[in-house]
């Protein structure tokens, strides 16, 4: 980890004060406390599992976009401003942030209340940096950022990216199809809405422009607390316990221009099956890298129906009624 940060910016460390608290999961590691002066403030609870809680806003050097995909414990949100750093913003639900494990972390305060900074090496030779804040009681977010070096991004930088999100009345996320089948034991726990669900749908937002949304499927659902980052189907990351292996994905793109395609039609390689509707404009995407078999994707892609007009998410279904004759 990178050594000693200078607090700036309104990001202080002599204000945040350290508890052990002997009861705490973490085995007596200190916990983080809200000062006098900070609000006590409760989020909106989600009307729907899959549900919107921000909009972009401006921050400092950099612009936050709305989100793009949700989980049953957070939803993220990519932010532009600097064509060398990729960055993105993790809301997560209350109760769904593990601030416990991270524990060489240096403390901050954002109003009044516990952040908290950590910069460490990538295999790449990069510099990775997250900074989390309690945004509200009992719920965090964090930003999460890829650079080339630790001074790539300040106090100042982190503190007008938390201090700018606002958490509001929340919104369905939707989805342009409905699905009619689902293999035994799978469930949704991801959706992407005009992106694909995931950090990969976040990573090309402005790349491909043609991705209308997308589902993850694990068996079982994820547990959605104990995180510290997003779940990563396929494994890998900074806790083993976000990595899901049994999973695959839905995803609904515009078709790209080129050989027409036929309504209804079904190819499969490598673990990927893709079939065609809407007159061969959209493209339907089953993929699970083998751990589902071609017959099995097959009838995933035979109960997908397209709903309501591409052209206007507002008439696409709520993602739970969407998803609702297999998510029970």
């Amino acid at each position: 980890m990178a050594g000693a940060l200078l607090a700036v910016a309104g990001v202080t460390t002599a204000s945040v004060r350290l508890l052990a608290d002997k009861d705490d999961a973490s085995a007596g590691r200190p916990a983080p406390v809200v000062s006098a002066s900070a609000a006590r403030s409760t989020p909106p609870a989600p009307t729907t599992p899959f549900s919107f809680t921000f909009t972009g806003y401006e921050a400092g050097r950099f612009t936050v976009g709305s989100p793009l995909t949700v989980s049953t414990a957070y939803e993220v949100a990519r932010i532009k401003g600097d064509a060398e750093i990729f960055m993105y913003l993790t809301v997560f639900r209350p109760g769904a942030f593990a601030w416990q494990k991270l524990s060489d972390a240096e403390p901050r305060t954002v109003r009044g209340r516990p952040a908290l900074r950590r910069m460490f090496p990538t295999e790449a030779k990069r510099i990775r940096h997250i900074f989390a804040w309690e945004y509200a009681d009992n719920a965090w977010a964090t930003v999460t950022a890829t650079s080339d070096a630790a001074d790539d991004l300040s106090d100042a930088d982190f503190t007008a990216l938390a201090e700018g999100l606002s958490v509001g009345t929340p919104r369905s996320a939707r989805l342009p199809v409905t699905l009619r089948y689902i293999p035994a034991g799978y469930r949704p726990f991801e959706v992407g809405m005009h992106a694909w669900a995931g950090l990969n749908g976040v990573a090309t937002e402005g790349r491909s422009p043609h991705q209308y949304g997308g589902v993850l499927f694990a068996r079982p659902a994820p547990a959605p607390t104990g995180l510290v980052d997003e779940w990563e189907p396929g494994g890998g990351g900074l806790e083993t316990d976000r990595a899901i292996t049994d999973n695959f994905a839905v995803t609904v793109d515009r078709q790209e221009t080129g050989r027409k395609r036929t309504d209804g039609r079904v190819v499969c390689k490598n673990g990927f099956c893709t079939t065609w509707l809407g007159g061969g404009k959209v493209s339907v995407q089953v993929s699970s890298y083998g751990r589902l078999s071609d017959s099995e994707m097959r009838k995933v892609l035979a109960g997908v129906r397209l709903t309501g007009s591409l052209t206007d998410d507002t008439t696409w279904p709520q993602a739970d009624a969407a998803l609702r004759g297999v998510s029970r």
